[in-house]
């Protein structure tokens, strides 16, 4: 294989893909031309999201070439392949072939090629043409079926039906049916005169249009064919009385807007009885009536229509009358009296009733008899019958009237009074108040039995126990009372046993002097008391209560209380109560000292002690300058961190009777602090010496007060006896003291 090898450098434009075009001359180059399902290699058509596919074709291949389809430049992922389309061995040319890729989800414009290499031929490549994608709308087909003449037909009416379709292409196609068989042909008409009612005429249509979507559309047409039958039915009564009126009336089917009629009896015509309705007085028995009628509508089979014959049956007229009366009828009766009334019929066959009050239906008296109560004075009863004999004219009639005399009635009544709560073996009146009673009786009960000789309008009566019921009986003449007896409301006897007040007197018979005293007063048998207090059998001005609050006593002083009792037979009434005498108590005067060291150590700890006198069982409360010290409470108080000029106190409060003031202060205890010194000693003396040699040594204290003491130690432990300033004499040894 001759190949011309090229070499090119970057180009400010584009340009050199052309050039390059131009001089590749390898000896054996293939190439590759796509195109779609039309053939052509420039442009290719596809409805929305539809699928197409696209047809490769090598032409002059070597052994192997590899391929790969491209969309808008961009390799679509997986859809490189190779294929064997030369001939063995490679350097062999003219091999051909094809290959195919589907493409979907394409967009207008998109432009698909393919890129083609030989890896046998010094990897030569190629890239075919480029194939334009267009895509159109997807549309939708209809046709709409529509007919002449339109609306409702009459039967037999030939009928010529048009589809007209949308979208349906240069030559789309027709398929007419009727009621879903196939009828016509591929045309845009269909005639039919043999059609019925409810007859479905439809069309299909198949387009040719392209991205149509549904492939087929459909059209209908329900006709609506009228076919009629005239007819009139006549109705009215088939009896009736001689000399009434009666009314036939015409009733059309399928007559049109403008029916006529002609009514005939016993087949002859009737002058001037050519409406729906025909009214006559005249007839005799067993004359037939019958009517004609002509009709205007369309589509019916026939212009007359004759109607059914009504034969009369003819009687002779009755006239029915009704008079009622009542059981009290002219009488005066009372209110709420019940009465009956009775209907009598003459010509009423089997009549109905409605009973009347003052020309008002009375709700539901439909009967021949009616009774009532609850009338007023001047009432009117009356009855309307309605009667069902035969030619009853009229058949509905009034009764004569009942006017009724209604007396009100009146309710007697009657109250009794007297004092139901009497103490015992008291006398009691009790007194009848009537009402409605006219001239009435009594009789006075007790316990629901019958007083002996109780018969007045009083009654006066003793020994009374407590739940014994009084009552009395009245019977009343006065005209209409209702109940003419009753009995009155009853009187409860509560017996009050006769009592015996009392009053005892509480309060501090020891007070002490000058003190506050209350005096409390605790009544028995004494109601709503009132009071007055006594000191040494005298009234205390202004002390009428059941408390009182005095001062001033003196010892043997008696207080009593005076109490009236308003208790219901309370005996004796007023009474006294026992006395109180007095014992006063002088009055002492606490007080309280403190004691302690107030010339402490810094940070020392102190105790302060308190002295109560008259302080019975005190309680306390320390102080430091003033403030309570928080819980020093006791009768001592220790505390540490005093500051001189500190001040130190104690508040005793007394428990002992009648101390005045019930708490004192003590005298201040005022703190001097001395500062802590720290005491030291250094011993003195020789260190060495001959064995068996005496050695002296010395303390020197500092800070050791005036006479402090010592303990010598040899080697830590005390030596015994050796306290004072200088030892014993030792043999070397090493000595050591401590300062106390």
């Amino acid at each position: 294989m001759n190949t011309v090898h090229l070499h090119f450098q970057k180009l400010l434009r584009p340009v050199f893909i052309v050039i390059a075009m131009i001089l590749s001359v390898s000896a054996n180059a293939c190439y590759v031309n796509i195109a779609g399902p039309n053939g052509s290699a420039s442009r290719d058509t596809v409805c929305a999201n539809g699928s197409i596919t696209i047809t490769g074709v090598i032409i002059d291949a070597s052994y192997q070439v590899n391929y790969q389809w491209k969309k808008n430049g961009v390799a679509i992922t997986g859809t490189g392949s190779s294929g064997s389309f030369g001939s063995n061995p490679p350097n062999a040319v003219g091999g051909n072939g094809t290959f195919t890729y589907t493409f979907s989800g394409l967009v207008n414009g998109d432009q698909i090629t393919c890129f083609i290499s030989e890896p046998y031929s010094n990897n030569y490549t190629y890239t075919g043409n480029t194939l334009n994608i267009y895509v159109p709308a997807n549309v939708t087909p209809s046709v709409a079926v529509s007919a002449s003449p339109t609306g409702t037909i009459c039967f037999g009416t030939s009928v010529v039906f048009t589809a007209t379709p949308t979208n349906g292409g240069t030559s789309p196609t027709y398929q007419w049916k009727k009621n879903g068989t196939n009828v016509g042909t591929n045309s845009t008409h269909y005639t039919d005169a043999t059609l019925h009612n409810g007859d479905i005429v439809s069309c299909t249509l198949t387009p040719t249009s392209i991205c149509v979507s549904p492939s087929t559309a459909t059209g209908s047409y329900t006709a609506v064919v009228n076919s009629v039958t005239p007819s009139v039915v006549i109705a009215g009564a088939s009896s009736s009385c001689s000399g009434t009126s009666v009314t036939f009336t015409a009733t059309p089917t399928n007559g049109g807007t403008t029916p006529t009629y002609q009514w005939k009896k016993n087949g002859t015509t009737i002058s001037g009885a050519t409406s729906n309705t025909y009214t006559t007085s005249s007839l005799v028995n067993n004359d037939a009536i019958s009517c004609i009628m002509t009709g205007n509508a369309a589509c019916a089979t026939t212009a007359t229509a004759t109607s059914n014959t009504i034969t009369e049956t003819i009687t002779t007229t009755v006239t029915p009358s009704v008079s009622i009366t009542g059981s009290n009828a002219g009488a005066s009766i009372c209110a709420n009296t019940s009465v009956l009334f009775t209907a009598t019929p003459t010509n009423g066959g089997t009549p109905t009733y409605q009973w009347q009050k003052n020309n008002s239906p009375i709700s539901g008296a439909t009967g021949s008899t009616y009774t009532a109560s609850g009338f007023s004075n001047s009432d009117v009863i009356t009855v309307v019958m309605t009667s069902t004999a035969t030619c009853a004219i009229p058949n509905q009639v009034t009764s004569n009237g009942i006017t009724l005399t209604v007396n009100p009635t009146v309710t007697p009544s009657v109250t009794i009074t007297g004092n139901a709560t009497p103490c015992a073996n008291a006398s009691v009146t009790f007194t009848a108040h009537p009402t409605n009673g006219g001239t009435p009786t009594y009789q006075w009960q007790k316990n629901g039995s019958s007083i002996s000789g109780a018969t007045g309008s009083a009654y006066t009566g003793s020994g009374f126990s407590s739940s014994d019921v009084i009552t009395v009986v009245m019977t009343s003449t006065a005209t209409c009372a209702t109940p003419n007896q009753v009995t009155s409301n009853g009187i409860t006897m509560t017996v009050t046993p006769n009592v015996t007040p009392s009053v005892s007197i509480s309060g501090n018979a020891t007070p002490c002097a000058n003190a506050s005293v209350t005096f409390t007063a605790t009544p028995i048998n004494g109601g709503t008391p009132t009071y007055q207090w006594k000191k040494n059998g005298s009234s205390i001005s202004g002390a009428t209560g059941s408390t009182y609050n005095g001062t001033g006593f003196s010892t043997n002083d008696v207080i009593t209380v005076a109490m009236t009792s308003t208790a219901t037979c309370a005996t004796p009434n007023p009474v006294t109560s026992s006395g109180i005498t007095m014992t006063v108590t002088p009055n002492v005067t606490p007080s309280v000292s403190i004691s302690g060291n107030a010339t402490p150590c810094a940070n020392a700890s102190v105790t302060f002690t308190a002295v109560p006198t008259n302080g019975g069982t005190p309680t306390y409360q320390w102080q430091k300058n003033g403030s309570s010290i928080s819980g020093a409470t006791g009768s001592t108080y220790n505390g540490t961190g005093f500051s001189t000029n500190d001040v130190i106190t104690v508040v005793m409060t007394s428990t002992a009777a009648c101390a005045t003031p019930t708490s004192a202060t003590s005298n201040g205890i005022t703190m001097t602090v001395t500062p802590n010194v720290t005491p030291t000693v250094s011993v003195t003396g020789s260190s060495a010496t001959c064995s068996g040699s005496p050695l002296t040594f010395t303390a020197v204290p500092t800070n050791g007060g005036a006479t402090p003491t010592y303990q010598w130690q040899k080697n830590g432990s005390s030596v015994s006896g050796a306290t004072g300033s200088t030892p014993e004499d030792f043999r070397k040894q090493t000595l050591g003291t401590t300062l106390k």
